[in-house]
């Protein structure tokens, strides 16, 4: 296969594009030498197939309430099967408009105010306020730290399911903002204990695709113990650096959840569509595989 060339040397001026990330510094310095180091929002252009999506869709002037096409369901189901090595079927898929929509969503469905809910720590900050601000009691775990790279202490995680009696453990693989690739045994040990003390796992997994040291495992592929107790959370924003066209999904299994987790985004009024943010999920996992 031919690569289209894409430069990442081009520098972007993006001052005045109302970019968070650039044009709302949170700090009160006055200065024009700010850089503003962000994984989150990359600098980087959006690959050729992102942009000829978009642009194919914009060719019709009406963006009123649409339908997923059947290559909606077919992109995720194929990037999984040929990224990750993983097999969903189109009914696991239940969009969202992002990732935290989609732990928000399972804190609101799975658990009641009041419940323990798990992060490892350091953890991301917006799984604290998923938590809090759902008024839920948030169990920090802290992990343990050996060289370069912290690990699960899961001692001290079954432990705290059990004198906290947590009901959910908010994941992120791989880790934000450690940057650990979790293996495959310590994904199946974390699952083995959610599952055997009767604890949901929702497993935030949007950085899937940017691993460069070790392989990437999805957390239905730990064991099957996770297809009775995981949410696996994706979206192709972080890959492709299209975080503001707001798309992405989640992987559930278990009917139960499924049916639970549906209820919860039917109830916030948040089952709706981003057009632009379908075709360009489109076209990444179609055409911007490599």
């Amino acid at each position: 296969m031919n690569m289209i060339p894409i430069s990442f040397d081009t520098k972007l001026n993006r001052l005045g594009s109302n970019c968070s990330k650039w044009d709302a510094i949170p700090y009160d310095i006055q200065a024009d030498d700010i850089i503003p180091m962000w994984v989150a929002d990359m600098d980087f252009a959006c690959p050729p197939a992102v942009i000829d999506a978009i642009n194919e869709r914009m060719e019709h002037p009406v963006f009123g309430y649409m339908q997923f096409p059947a290559n909606y369901w077919s992109s995720i189901i194929n990037w999984h099967k040929n990224r990750y090595g993983a097999d969903i079927e189109q009914d696991h898929i239940v969009p969202v408009s992002s990732v935290l929509t989609g732990v928000a969503m399972a804190v609101q469905g799975l658990t009641e105010k009041g419940d323990s809910i798990l992060v490892p720590t350091p953890g991301y900050h917006a799984f604290y306020n998923a938590v809090i601000n759902n008024e839920r009691k948030l169990v920090s775990c802290p992990m343990d730290k050996r060289q370069d790279r912290y690990e699960l202490n899961f001692d001290l995680l079954e432990q705290q399911l059990i004198s906290e009696d947590v009901k959910m453990v908010l994941f992120c693989s791989p880790h934000n903002p450690t940057g650990r690739i979790w293996a495959r045994d310590e994904l199946a040990k974390l699952v083995n204990l959610c599952y055997r003390h009767h604890v949901y796992l929702v497993s935030d997994e949007i950085h899937s695709d940017m691993t460069l040291t070790h392989p990437f495992t999805a957390i239905f592929s730990a064991n099957s113990q996770a297809e009775e107790i995981a949410i696996a959370l994706y979206a192709p924003t972080k890959t492709f650096n299209i975080a503001g066209l707001c798309t992405a999904y989640a992987i559930i299994k278990n009917e139960g959840i499924l049916n639970r987790f549906n209820r919860a985004v039917l109830a916030s009024g948040l089952k709706v569509k981003n057009t632009l943010g379908v075709c360009a999920l489109i076209g990444a996992y179609e055409k911007g595989g490599e």
